[in-house]
């Protein structure tokens, strides 16, 4: 029988100005994930027909990742378990069918494929179901890059003559993943003043007047893009904003400071891949948004001296 080819982001006082870096996002690593193993919920069972010829498999996918982000140690692959070939109205044919099986990633929009495992050359059609379970193929993934896998049986039924055959799919839904995200709105970015002075004898006054730019930040897993993450934090990240200061303080006791802050909106999130629809390896995340605002408060003389 033949086969087809196969698929090919003057007062005393001392006035210091914050130190600036200007940067689109900051990136904080933390150590790779765990290694993680998940099997589908069941078997998946595809079908179809040509002709007077009907194929049934069960498929059950496997994702194994040692590093849920990065294209290394990613894979995931399609195991046959059993197939069914029935004849219809009477069809005649011998027993040397096949059920050969692919397995495919999209990413970013482009399919990409695997090659074929082949099947023995003798499967039944016989109409009853008969195992398969050696009939298994491997392919490697970037979980970020992909919107979906499909795994694909193709059978090549045997008659006389040329051989039709069928391909039977199913996808399966997988990738990157951005939720629990809560957004708390004129949050003060502490982390980052934009300047403050520090008073050495009571009774004085500080004032700040500045104009400078400051960076919104994302803390995330090593590995995941900032990008991809503020995309799906909001519509239009801002990734810097320049903020005007002019902050006058009341009087302040001897070791207070005045600081002035940036504003923006602060992000929690949790990032994770997903396969079959279960999160793995979740990852907690933080991000900071400016929105050139300006907050200025005092500071304890504790917290003065602490900042000394």
């Amino acid at each position: 029988m033949s086969r087809a080819r196969p698929w090919s982001r003057g007062i005393a006082f001392t006035l210091a100005i914050a130190s600036l870096a200007i940067v689109s996002a900051t990136v904080v690593s933390t150590p790779p994930a765990r290694a993680a193993v998940v099997s589908s919920s069941g078997l998946r069972t595809v079908s179809c027909t040509q002709g007077n010829f009907r194929g049934e498999a069960q498929i059950r996918p496997t994702f194994t990742g040692t590093n849920s982000w990065s294209g290394s140690g990613n894979t995931w692959h399609a195991r046959v378990e059993s197939y069914r070939i029935t004849r219809l109205n009477g069809q005649s044919g011998g027993n040397k069918a096949n059920a050969d099986v692919a397995t495919h990633q999209v990413s970013n929009g482009t399919p990409k494929y695997s090659a074929l495992k082949y099947s023995p050359d003798n499967l039944r059609q016989d109409g009853q179901w008969h195992s398969l379970s050696s009939q298994s193929y491997t392919l490697p993934i970037v979980m970020l890059d992909t919107s979906y896998l499909e795994a694909s049986v193709r059978f090549v039924f045997d008659k006389s003559g040329s051989d039709p055959q069928c391909t039977a799919r199913v996808g399966l839904p997988a990738g990157g993943l951005v939720d629990g995200i809560v957004a708390q709105r004129h949050a003060v970015g502490y982390t980052d003043p934009i300047a403050y002075c520090k008073v050495d004898t009571p009774g004085q006054r500080c004032t700040i007047t500045k104009t400078d730019t400051k960076s919104s930040t994302v803390e995330v897993s090593a590995g995941v893009s900032v990008g991809w993450v503020t995309g799906r934090l909001t519509h239009s990240w801002t990734n810097s904003a320049s903020v005007s200061v002019g902050c006058w303080s009341q009087e302040l006791e001897a070791g207070q400071s005045f600081y002035a802050y940036p504003t923006g909106t602060r992000y929690t999130f949790r990032t994770a891949t997903t396969f079959f629809g279960e999160a793995l390896n979740p990852t907690s995340g933080t991000a900071f948004e400016v929105d050139g605002g300006v907050a200025c408060s005092v500071i304890t003389p504790e917290q003065g001296r602490a900042l000394s």
